[in-house]
C-alpha cells in the first residue's frame, strides 16, 4: 500500500507540473531540454550515425528527471545527493554530443541539406534553433520560394555542384580532376555569394568578375571532364 501511494503521488505530480523538475533546475533544464532537443534528430536519417549515441542519452535522461520528480515526494538527503551527481554526468555528456551535432549540421549544409537545416529552427536546445547554419538554411529556402528565375535555385545548383564534386574526388591521382575540382569550387563559391546577397549585393561586379576568372581557368583545367563545363555554362552567363 505505501509503494501504491507513493507511486500514485509521482503520477500526480507529473501530470499536475509538464515542466522539468523544479530541484537543482539550473543544472536540471538544460540536461533535459538537451534530450527534448536530441529526440528528434535521433529519429531523423540525417543523424543515422549519432542515432544510438542520442537514443541512449535520451534514455537515461528520461529515468533521471522520473527520479527528479519523486524527490518532491521523497525528499531524502541521499536521494538529492545521488540526483546531482547523475545530472551532472549527464551535462557533460550533453555538452559533448552537442558539439557533435553542431558539427554534424556544417557537414549537412555541405551536403545541401538545407529544407532539413531550416526546420531546426523549432528545435528545443538554442544552439541549434540560432546557430548561423539554420538560419542561413531558411534564408536559402526562402530565396528559393520567392525566386522568379527561370534558371535553377541556388539549392539545386548547390546540389548538382556536390555530386560533381564527389564524382571529381574519386579521381584524385589524376592532376587534371583536381585542378578542375579547385577551379569549378571557386566558381560555385562566388555563384553562391551572389545567389545568397541577391538584390542587395553591393559588390556583384567584383564578385562576379572572379566568378569569371575561374570559370576561364576550368575551361582549360576541366578539359578531359568537359561535363562540368557544361554544367557551369549553364549558370555563367
Amino acid at each position: 500500500m505505501r509503494f501504491m501511494f507513493f507511486y500514485i503521488l509521482v503520477i500526480f505530480t507529473l501530470l499536475a507540473d509538464d515542466t522539468y523538475p523544479q530541484i537543482y533546475s539550473a543544472i536540471g533544464d538544460k540536461v533535459y531540454e538537451c534530450s527534448d532537443g536530441f529526440r528528434p534528430l535521433s529519429r531523423s536519417d540525417n543523424f543515422l550515425q549519432m542515432r544510438l549515441k542520442l537514443e541512449n542519452f535520451i534514455a537515461q535522461s528520461d529515468k533521471i528527471e522520473a527520479m527528479g520528480f519523486s524527490l518532491s515526494v521523497d525528499n531524502s538527503s541521499a536521494k538529492r545527493i545521488e540526483y546531482i551527481k547523475k545530472l551532472r554526468h549527464l551535462d557533460g555528456i550533453c555538452d559533448e554530443l552537442l558539439a557533435e551535432v553542431l558539427t554534424h549540421l556544417q557537414k549537412l549544409f555541405k551536403e545541401g541539406s538545407y529544407t532539413y537545416l531550416a526546420s531546426l529552427h523549432v528545435n528545443k536546445i538554442s544552439a541549434i534553433r540560432e546557430s548561423k547554419i539554420v538560419k542561413i538554411s531558411q534564408e536559402v529556402i526562402k530565396k528559393d520560394d520567392n525566386s522568379s528565375n527561370s534558371r535553377d535555385s541556388f539549392t539545386q545548383i548547390h546540389r548538382k555542384f556536390i555530386e560533381f564534386k564527389r564524382e571529381l574526388l574519386q579521381d584524385r591521382e589524376d592532376e587534371n580532376a583536381t585542378e578542375c575540382l579547385n577551379d569549378i569550387t571557386a566558381v560555385y563559391y562566388y555563384l553562391r555569394e551572389l545567389s545568397l546577397k541577391g538584390k542587395e549585393c553591393n559588390n556583384c561586379d567584383y564578385l562576379y568578375a572572379h566568378m569569371k576568372m575561374y570559370y576561364n581557368s576550368a575551361r582549360l583545367t576541366c578539359k578531359d571532364n568537359p561535363k562540368y563545363m557544361q554544367e557551369a555554362k549553364n549558370y555563367i552567363k
